[in-house]
């Protein structure tokens, strides 16, 4: 019995011979033949001997492609982890260097190895991407180590041979080249325990998993990347670091770049210019006499082909090449198929390191995308791929609108939208990513990346009406758009601009009454109160619409529910600011509009809440404060009876009480509701410089209240 041994064989009978699985070569009977048991090969008694005679010693042998070179740079870390791997006594070795296609782990394997050649032998490269690759280089290592073999053996029984060696000696390096499987050399491993094995491969997935350490190959920093350019290139050096940051340091593409630069006599700023407009002919450029297998392009393209039995993996990634490279929620690409399918593409896609999945977040190398939306697939065409990711970011987008965790997805959303922008001309006539452009372009302001958002308002506005026409309701929408993003970036007086042009074309396209355009009406009143000094009529103006919306849309409409919290927080300011002139009108129109619409809204929702403690204020504001109080009581009654004591909003309403009670000089309860306040601070909030400033603020009320300033904060209020 030997190792490895498995039953189900038997044999009877002078010279017999029984075996499952490879036992490698086999002799029996009279000497006259061997067979080599796994491969089914005879060896005549010639081919025997000269099979048995590769020598116990060989000389020095080394074959080492000139991968390297002199334009090796970096690596410090993963050359000293290769160091001590293979430092280890006794047993075979076998680690496996992996990451992108043209991350250098060839170059890094075969430095590594000229390096360490004197303390191995024989060093072998071997080409490994199949096994009839992986068993020529087998046979051709036995010709090596035995010139006499070469034309006596067929290549099985050279494999053989070599095998056999293998098996039987230490000291010895196999470098194997670019495995596409772990499966294709894990038979090689089991029948040599004793050498070692440097593997570089694509693939990350498990297969490796208790067969080899892996080392994950990662980009080159970019002063790296830059000494790797100009050893190639040493023309003028305008634009290196820009461009090898756009090549996102991926050695193969600054290797390719610098030698169509040093050829072509370009700068480095001209490729980078040329890069912007045909990065599909350059990614494919090889110079003259290179290997036009290893161009970006064509490595890629080799990785999808062993996809080809996945095209969801191919189509998945030509999608997400539209997408900013980092941070792609997986959720995107939920309705692409059913989530056993689309993780199965993503898994294998990951383990051919052509993503990277962490949890439920995707990244991608941007020249991955570049080459992905520059070249035609089987999975589908570019224009289509480009459709598809603006349809996924439509879809989800629409649902970050009214979901709980709606600004996360929406903000993340948006700014794939961005980069989706980019990419789309000026004479697209795609209206659906009009219509994406302008809800991202929301989503940004919302986040006070005001910017960007207007930048994205403005595409959106422009090819809406490039498509349909100034007076299309979309394009429409896209100005209403535009307009909230310019008020919530503080440009008033664009606000206001864009909500007139907004209300008069409403008017003239939907009619008077339409909900559009009671909407634009109240929304150009609320812009023009923001800026400095409005006239009062203004204020009248704003009260009259929002009498028209609720008559004519009724209490409950959304036009009318939208509007009621920012006109209410206007009505209240005018309030505090001008007391005597537009107090009384304030709380009037405030408790009129309320009343009107509370009675369609749920106790304790945040729109009803909003819109009461704004009157509370305003109450205030005008001397109220018994008024005050009873609003503001009545607002937590309703937030704890519907969200409980530990929702913040309910907090935050219970410290607004303690705020009018002491302006109401009730001392004694805004004391003890301080109090309370206070240690609920320290149970449900964080240490935020918020929490602590609400923090400061109640115990400031707990020594007002507790000592002789009791009188002089009674008399001066809160």
């Amino acid at each position: 019995m030997f190792e490895g041994w498995r039953p189900g064989a038997t044999a009877s009978g002078d010279g017999s011979i029984a075996a499952t699985g490879s036992i490698g070569l086999a002799q029996a009977g009279d000497n006259s033949t061997a067979t080599l048991v796994g491969t089914a090969v005879t060896l005549t008694p010639e081919a025997l001997a000269l099979a048995m005679a590769l020598p116990a010693q060989v000389p020095r042998t080394v074959n080492l492609p000139d991968r390297a070179g002199g334009l090796f740079v970096g690596r410090e870390r993963e050359l000293r982890l290769l160091d001590e791997a293979f430092e280890q006594a006794g047993g075979v070795v076998v680690h496996a260097v992996h990451g992108l296609g043209g991350i250098g782990k060839s170059t890094l394997a075969a430095h590594w190895a000229g390096r360490r050649a004197a303390d191995f032998n024989p060093v072998w490269w071997i080409t490994a991407e199949s096994r009839p690759d992986l068993d020529a280089g087998l046979a051709e290592l036995a010709r090596a180590l035995h010139p006499t073999l070469v034309g006596t053996l067929a290549e099985e029984a050279l494999r053989e041979a070599t095998l056999q060696w293998l098996s039987a000696h230490e000291g010895w390096l196999l470098i194997l080249d670019n495995v596409s499987d772990p499966a294709d050399v894990d038979w090689l491993l089991d029948r040599t325990p004793n050498g070692r094995f440097l593997i570089t491969t694509r693939h990350s997935g498990a297969g490796w998993r208790g067969m080899a350490g892996l080392l994950d190959l990662d980009l080159l920093e970019l002063p790296e990347a830059v000494r790797l350019f100009t050893r190639i290139y040493d023309g003028p050096s305008d634009g290196v670091e820009e461009l090898c940051a756009e090549l996102g340091r991926l050695p193969l593409a600054v290797d390719q770049a610098a030698a169509y630069c040093r050829e072509a006599e370009i700068t480095p700023r001209t490729y980078l210019e040329w890069l912007a407009a045909y990065p599909g002919r350059l990614f494919a450029a090889t110079t003259e006499g290179g290997d036009t297998e290893r161009t970006v392009a064509r490595v890629w393209r080799m990785t999808l082909d062993r996809l080809a039995d996945t095209p969801l993996a191919e189509r998945i990634l030509r999608i997400m090449a539209w997408w900013a490279p980092e941070g792609i929620p997986r959720e995107l690409l939920a309705d692409l198929a059913d989530p056993p399918a689309v993780t199965d593409a993503l898994r294998r896609l990951s383990a051919h390191s052509m993503i990277r999945v962490r949890g439920d977040v995707i990244s991608v190398h941007r020249l991955v995308q570049a080459v992905a939306r520059t070249s035609e697939g089987a999975a589908g065409g570019v224009e289509e791929a480009r459709r598809t990711a603006g349809e996924l970011l439509d879809r989800a987008m629409t649902r970050a609108q009214t979901s709980r965790d709606g600004m996360r997805l929406g903000r993340v959303c948006a700014d794939h939208a961005e980069v989706l922008a980019a990419h789309v001309g000026d004479d697209s006539e795609e209206v659906d990513v009009s219509r994406l452009f302008a809800m991202a372009s929301a989503f940004l302001g919302a986040t006070t990346a005001f910017g960007r958002a207007l930048a994205l308002g403005e595409r959106a506005v422009a090819l809406v009406a490039r498509k349909y026409g100034p007076d299309h309701v979309h394009r429409l929408a896209a100005s209403r758009a535009l307009a909230s993003v310019c008020e919530n970036a503080g440009e008033r007086d664009r606000a206001v601009a864009e909500y007139m042009r907004l209300a008069v074309d409403c008017e003239r396209v939907l009619g008077p009454d339409h909900p559009s355009t009671i909407q634009a009406r109240l929304r150009l009143c609320c812009a023009a109160l923001n800026r400095p000094d409005p006239p009062r009529a203004t204020l009248r103006a704003l009260g009259e619409q929002l009498e028209l919306a609720v008559r004519v849309l009724g209490p409950g409409h959304p036009v009318v529910l939208e509007a009621l919290v920012p006109v209410f927080t206007l009505f209240r300011v005018s309030a505090e600011v001008r007391p005597e002139e537009d107090g009384a009108m304030a709380v009037e129109t405030i408790e009129v509009a309320l009343a009107g619409t509370a009675e369609r809204l749920t106790p304790g929702d945040e729109t009803l809440a909003h819109m009461k403690w704004e009157l509370a204020a305003a109450r205030m504001a005008v001397g109220d404060v018994a008024g005050a109080v009873a609003v503001a009581q009545e607002l937590v009654d309703e937030l704890r009876q519907r969200w409980g004591d530990a929702d913040t909003r309910t907090f935050t309403a219970r410290v607004n009480l303690v705020n009018v009670l002491m302006s109401a000089r009730e001392t004694d309860r805004a004391r003890q509701l301080a109090s309370v306040l206070l240690a609920d601070s320290e149970r449900l909030l964080d240490d935020s410089p918020s929490t602590r400033a609400v923090r400061k603020r109640l115990s400031a009320v707990l020594a007002r209240t507790t000592g002789p300033d009791v009188t002089r904060v009674t008399e001066e209020g809160f």
